[in-house]
């Protein structure tokens, strides 16, 4: 049975790595004779790893056949639709799914039927202020376009997301009309209570209101960047997401107080024993907080996880960890294949393992309260054996997470959880009442979070930032802890801990460029619609612009920017060059603030999040390694908006790059008046993304690029860049590069050759379920 699972797994995880869907009859008889030549003699297992590539391929195949038909994008669509998320506000937006039952498209005759719409899943975003709630019903005006996401070296898979969630379809609300609710699914009901009860914890005003929401129904879009931080340098952001540790433990405390109960009124005639009632009552509690936070994919995974355990006591059945956690592995890939690539689905797994792979481990949970010298043991495997994955997935690891959690965890889990479940309980009998009672808990998470902060404060290398390591070295480490954790001998361990230590050194070693003098590489990053480029010479780094900030969880800078430099091992930046404050240019700037405290800031427009700057003036130049940088406008401070912007200028020999900003006619003349010929340029960022006010024909003219890059988002709003605009470009022979399709785009240049490289990342990182524009 493990053999057969581990091999199923095994196809979901191969088939999940391949670059196009292919049609999945036709693959599997073409792995059939390959898997039987091999494996005749366990042909079991061959047929375990082909029904992990099938199942694979038929959910994907049944996604795409869901998705938006591509003749709809952006076409004026009119839904009747009913809301089954809570809303999530943010800066500019409010976002929330729907679910689509019938619609049609406007037409200048009316509004056309569309069968293609019932049934789909679909994200909105608001930009109004409409009141949504779940379950809701509406007839919407919107603009949709199918799942699409931006495409960079170490940023979030949106696509992938919106693959595991089922969305067909993403966009935007025009205008919005109530329709009445209708019966809907029961599973709203819950949703609605969420939403009410978002609404009373507001009202209350509680100081730490985003923890116990966070807490109690798992909605984290309250808490802050300063707590998520807080949460991300103490190790305890595991804590505020409802995963198998709060699911577990309030599973573990059901189960006691279920099987207290039956025994009080227990007779000799009961059929069920204290233990099958706590199995029964266990599943039956961590389904309901469950529901309560939402049942997301995470939730479901830990769900699932109790069920298989619980299930060996119902049954009274004498079962292995071991085998229960893989038939809930099972489970999971059946529930949601794509699972495997999911951080958090490796995350959970693997600690469960190591807690398993402890031969003395107890097997009570009040085992682990008897024994504080076995409890700090298990937190040091648990951060030992998480080490590899932790790095991987975040690049840095916290020192403090193992003692902070010794108390953090049964402080949250097994008083804060039951305390904020008690208080909710009170609010549905009592508003009065649940106030009362959600004082405690606020006031507990309040002190706790001041108890962070003074660690925090007083340990300054609390979060420690590590580059990415090479392969063979996430190899080495592996080994390491594997050693460390599974080994008996004091030589072995004591081996394993000195190459772990070297290991991680190896990672700060400094691997200076072999680039020769002259050579600078351009990557203009896939942002949506902004801007946020890396400009990397032999010694130097300079960023220009930051890209856009739309809420504390879609920051450029935090998910987009910063994990590419970690990919690429840059720990300092020289300069940090602000072309304008528009929020889709700056909306990351304090961020790289904090990130680079010794960089030098220069500024198209004065930003109050980074008083210590130097305003941009043309005729600054400085030179990096054979390379020169020129800032060639604004020709006189004052400026505002895309007026102000800084347009800089790298030349290296004959060759060069134009940074022109959102500068539009005005400052197009300018540059064409006081440079001309010298604006000719080998890669040119086209100005304000492609806009209609901007490219006019004499810059075009001037600058002559032979890459010009269109920094857009996928059918964004504003249409850039607008036709007339590419075709301007074209007609000069320029070859165009659109980020929205290509992904990130990077450029090397030398002194000697010119563009030596040209590279699109979602040709070079191919995937199933990316969109293909």
């Amino acid at each position: 049975m493990r053999a057969w699972i581990l091999a199923f797994s095994a196809g979901v995880w191969i088939a999940s790595f391949i670059p196009a869907l292919p049609s999945w009859p036709v693959t599997m008889l073409g792995l059939l004779p390959w898997l039987l030549r091999f494996w005749w003699s366990n042909l079991h297992l061959a047929a375990a790893f082909s029904l992990g590539l099938w199942w694979l391929f038929t959910q994907a195949l049944m996604h795409q056949a869901s998705l938006l038909p591509h003749a709809l994008e952006q076409a004026d669509l009119r839904v009747q639709a009913q809301v089954l998320s809570l809303p999530r506000p943010g800066v500019l937006t409010t976002r929330l799914t729907v679910k689509i039952h019938q619609g049609c498209r406007v037409t200048a005759s009316g509004c056309v039927p569309v069968m293609a719409l019932p049934g789909m899943r679909v994200r909105l975003d608001d930009y109004g202020q409409i009141p949504f709630a779940p379950g809701q019903r509406w007839q919407l005006d919107v603009r949709l376009k199918r799942p699409h996401g931006v495409a960079n070296p170490g940023s979030p898979d949106t696509e992938r997301r919106l693959f595991a969630e089922n969305i067909s379809a993403t966009g935007y609300v025009r205008a919005a009309e109530a329709r009445p609710a209708g019966a809907g699914n029961p599973l709203l009901h819950i949703e609605r209570w969420r939403h009410r009860f978002l609404q009373q914890l507001a009202a209350m005003t509680l100081t730490s209101g985003a923890y116990i929401a966070a807490l109690t129904i798992g909605e984290q879009s309250g808490l802050s960047n300063a707590q998520r931080q807080l949460l991300q340098a103490t190790g305890t952001n595991h804590l505020m997401v409802i995963s198998g540790l709060h699911i577990g433990l309030v599973a573990w405390l059901v189960f006691h107080l279920g099987a207290f109960l039956f025994r009080q009124g227990m007779t000799q005639t009961a059929r069920w024993s204290a233990r099958q009632v706590g199995g029964l009552t266990a599943v039956i509690g961590a389904l309901v907080y469950s529901l309560l936070a939402g049942f997301s994919l995470p939730v479901q995974r830990a769900f699932i996880m109790v069920c298989c355990l619980m299930s060996g006591i119902f049954l009274v059945r004498q079962t292995r960890a071991l085998n229960n956690l893989l038939i809930a592995l099972l489970l999971v890939l059946l529930l949601d294949p794509l699972a495997v690539r999911e951080p958090g689905c490796w995350l959970s797994f693997a600690a469960v393992a190591i807690l398993l792979s402890k031969p003395d481990a107890p097997d009570s949970a009040t085992a682990w309260y008897n024994r504080p010298g076995l409890l700090l043991q298990t937190q040091g495997r648990v951060f030992l054996g998480l080490l590899p994955l932790t790095l991987l997935i975040f690049g840095q690891v916290s020192l403090l997470a193992p003692l902070v959690n010794l108390v953090a965890i049964p402080f949250i889990g097994l008083v804060v959880v039951p305390l904020c479940l008690l208080a909710m309980a009170g609010l549905a009998v009592s508003p009065a009442l649940g106030r009362w009672l959600f004082v405690i808990p606020d006031w507990l998470l309040t002190w706790y979070e001041m108890c962070l902060e003074q660690l925090v404060a007083h340990s300054p290398l609390a979060l420690l930032q590590f580059p990415v390591l090479d392969w063979w070295a996430m190899g080495l480490l592996v080994m390491a802890v594997s050693g460390l954790l599974l080994a008996r001998q004091l030589l072995i361990r004591s081996a394993a801990a000195i190459a772990m230590i070297l290991t991680l050194a190896s990672g700060w070693l400094v691997r200076p460029l072999s680039w020769p003098p002259g050579t600078v590489e351009l990557a203009v990053l896939d942002v949506g619609q902004g801007l946020a480029i890396v400009i990397q010479t032999r010694n130097h780094v300079l960023l220009y612009d930051t890209g856009p900030a739309l809420d504390a969880s879609r920051n450029a800078a935090a998910f987009i920017l910063l994990p590419y430099l970690r990919q690429k091992r840059i720990t300092t930046v020289g300069r940090i060059v602000i072309s304008h404050g528009d929020n889709d240019h700056a909306g990351g700037v304090g961020i790289l603030a904090r990130a680079f405290p010794d960089a030098h800031f220069m500024l198209g427009e004065s930003l109050q999040s980074v008083p210590q700057s130097q305003h941009c003036q043309a005729g600054q130049q400085w030179q990096w390694d054979a390379v020169t940088f020129t800032v060639l406008y604004p020709d006189s401070t004052g400026r505002t908006g895309n007026a102000a912007s800084c347009v800089l200028q790298i030349t290296t020999g004959a060759f060069s790059v134009l940074l022109p900003g959102d500068i539009e006619q005005e400052g197009e003349l300018a540059l064409v008046r006081d440079y001309r010929l010298a604006l000719q340029s080998t890669v040119l960022i086209a100005p304000h993304h492609g806009s209609s006010t901007s490219s006019t024909p004499p810059f075009v003219r001037h600058v002559q690029p032979q890459h010009v890059v269109f920094t857009t988002g996928y059918l964004n709003r504003f249409g850039h860049p607008r036709d007339a605009v590419v075709a301007r470009y074209r007609a000069i022979g320029s070859r165009t590069h659109v980020t929205s399709s290509s992904g990130m785009v990077r450029f090397r240049l030398s002194a000697a050759n010119g563009v030596e490289g040209v590279t699109h990342y979602r040709e070079t990182h191919p995937r199933f379920w990316a969109d293909q524009p």
